[in-house]
């Protein structure tokens, strides 16, 4: 008799641990819980050559440069262009909250956050953009912001084991006209 009870207890152990080893913290923020999400955290360098031309109506490689003695400079704390949003610098820092992702500048100026689980009021004009993150089961966080001018999508993802990370962006203007376009990012030593 006592056989089968170390038979019984045996089989409900083994039926309930892989149960519990699957059951995500209760303590974790809502966008996480359920998800094994890749870590972007880290120092990221533009990788020109292997990164889109910047959309029509943008500045950047082959665009016209900013006026001299401007702050809007490659590499310096350039991330408004007359009040308004635009792509993100050569050199980013991402870090991560609890339920937030804050990408910084070269200076350490945020440029850009990325709240989960509730959307963000909009940014006013000249603010710092905010949008909503969600994390996609392939590992993607894909970024909504929506602002007086139109919609834009952002999709992050690593690749090469975490060495690189891919933004995909796509505009879309009040008008429905949609620009897109891809960035690469290579991961740099802290």
């Amino acid at each position: 008799m006592t056989r089968r009870w170390s038979v019984l207890l045996a089989i409900v152990t083994l039926c309930a641990a892989p149960a519990h080893a699957e059951t995500p913290d209760p303590k974790a923020p809502p966008a996480f819980a359920a998800l094994m999400v890749p870590d972007l955290t880290g120092l990221w360098r533009l990788d020109r050559t292997a990164s889109d031309a910047p959309p029509p109506g943008g500045r950047g490689p082959g665009g016209p440069p900013p006026p001299e003695g401007s702050m809007h400079r490659p590499g310096g704390p350039d991330t408004r262009v007359g009040g308004r949003g635009r792509r993100l610098p050569d050199l980013i820092h991402i870090s991560h909250g609890e339920t937030s992702i804050s990408i910084e500048d070269s200076t350490g100026a945020v440029v850009q956050e990325i709240t989960m689980g509730e959307a963000p009021a909009k940014s006013a004009e000249g603010e710092i953009p905010v949008g909503l993150g969600v994390w996609k089961k392939d590992g993607a966080l894909v970024v909504t912001r929506t602002g007086q001018r139109g919609t834009v999508t952002e999709q992050f993802t690593l690749e090469d084991q975490g060495a690189t990370l891919v933004v995909r962006a796509r505009m879309t203007g009040r008008d429905g006209e949609a620009r897109e376009f891809k960035r690469i990012y290579r991961r740099q030593a802290s």
